[in-house]
């Protein structure tokens, strides 16, 4: 699931310069950016794109580096494990 992932997220800021986009190897979809209501909004069309995919966790706020702010999102994706 992560490399998946981590294939979904590289498309997805190609589409979304402003943003930072990673996922940690524990499946957690990192946004980072300057605007905060846009962050959310990628969060809410990310999870659009895939109805599968399900948040078992956010975490959000302020960065210690750049970029300023964060949202995290331990995803869930059914399936068998590292599918």
């Amino acid at each position: 699931m992560v490399e998946r992932l981590r294939h979904r997220a590289a498309a997805f800021v190609d589409g979304h310069a402003e943003l930072f986009v990673t996922v940690e190897d524990d499946g957690t979809l990192m946004f980072g950016g300057d605007d905060q209501a846009g962050l959310f909004r990628a969060a809410a069309e990310w999870l659009e794109e895939d109805p599968a995919c399900t948040v078992a966790g956010v975490a959000w706020g302020p960065a210690a580096t750049e970029p300023p702010w964060t949202l995290a999102l331990h995803l869930r994706h059914p399936g068998p494990p590292g599918d």
